[in-house]
């Protein structure tokens, strides 16, 4: 196996195994897109990614990771995206968005950490989830391939599966349940024949925290269809570093897990790509800070392989 293999699914299909992750840019206006993100996007579908994901976009206003954080909480946010989307789509990518609430961590214009932090009810939680519902339909009008859910680095769904943040004595106090009823409400509007990824991480609790998340994987399994790796905040605990650094974590999730899953984290070489798909220990390589760098990270890797699949106006720059 290797990155030019294409990816098939029950519900998305890519034309190779190369994921451009969802890295935030923070220069959205009110949660609208402008021309710069088409710019931002439009150099890794150029450069043949498979899979662009999109950054976090809130779900609320007040869920916002900062106010240049993009958003899908008003009708207005799907015209710009919609056309961001077409013009990814006709280089022959595919396009997937993050749905996100920041939790504890959003911020205020002034950038503050909101201090106030209060448990939510039960109906703060049904209105939650009515959020995700509108969100995941505004994507849908903008024609999205795949949802992104975003349950790590310790935002609000990261809250509720951490043993640590999570003190509830209701029915939530199981993230199985917050994350069965989310994501049922999200395919509400959703299409059933449209891909869910969940993003999840590792570090929710102290000890076997790789078979924590394996055993809730398991039973929200026919919710999502497929599973992206990332830790992130104080749970990473400085070790977001190095070549590779999520690849253990990944491979213990995918022995325990029948989804397909994305490695992200430190790959920047070609041929560590590959090995790991040789491995199969994971079905997806996410390649954030390279393909920042250098747009053009897979038309490199394409030189060792098949110049063919080369863009014809960058052929001469790869002779």
């Amino acid at each position: 196996m290797n990155l030019m293999q294409p990816f098939v699914s029950e519900k998305l299909t890519l034309k190779n195994k190369l994921v451009y992750p969802p890295v935030r840019i923070k220069r959205a206006t009110d949660g609208y897109a402008d021309y710069f993100h088409l710019a931002h996007y439009m150099s890794f579908a150029v450069g043949q990614v498979g899979l662009i994901i999109m950054e976090e976009c809130a779900v609320t206003a007040d869920g916002r990771l900062g106010s240049g954080a993009l958003g899908l909480y008003e009708d207005g946010h799907v015209t710009m995206l919609a056309q961001i989307v077409s013009m990814l789509q006709n280089e022959g990518s595919k396009v997937a968005i993050q749905l996100n609430h920041a939790g504890s961590k959003s911020r205020l214009e002034s950038g503050s950490i909101i201090q106030d932090i209060n448990a939510l009810t039960a109906e703060d939680i049904a209105a939650l989830f009515g959020c995700y519902t509108r969100a995941a339909a505004r994507a849908n009008k903008a024609e999205f391939d795949a949802l992104e859910i975003m349950a790590s680095h310790e935002f609000l769904i990261s809250q509720f599966i951490d043993r640590r943040t999570n003190q509830r004595t209701d029915k939530y106090a199981d993230p199985v349940i917050f994350l069965t009823e989310l994501l049922t409400a999200i395919r509400q509007s959703w299409p059933e024949d449209k891909a869910i990824i969940l993003r999840i991480g590792t570090r929710y609790c102290e000890e076997d925290s790789i078979l924590f998340t394996q055993k809730i994987l398991c039973n929200i399994n026919p919710l999502i269809d497929i599973v992206h790796i990332s830790n992130g905040g104080s749970q990473m605990h400085g070790t977001n570093k190095g070549v590779a650094y999520q690849l253990e974590d990944t491979k213990g999730v995918k022995k325990g897990c029948d989804k397909p899953v994305i490695v992200v984290g430190g790959i920047r070489d070609h041929q560590l790509a590959d090995d790991i798909l040789e491995h199969q220990y994971a079905d997806l390589i996410a390649v954030g800070r390279g393909l920042l760098r250098n747009p053009n990270w897979y038309l490199e890797y394409l030189l060792k392989y098949d110049r063919k699949l080369i863009p014809r106006p960058y052929i001469r720059a790869f002779r």
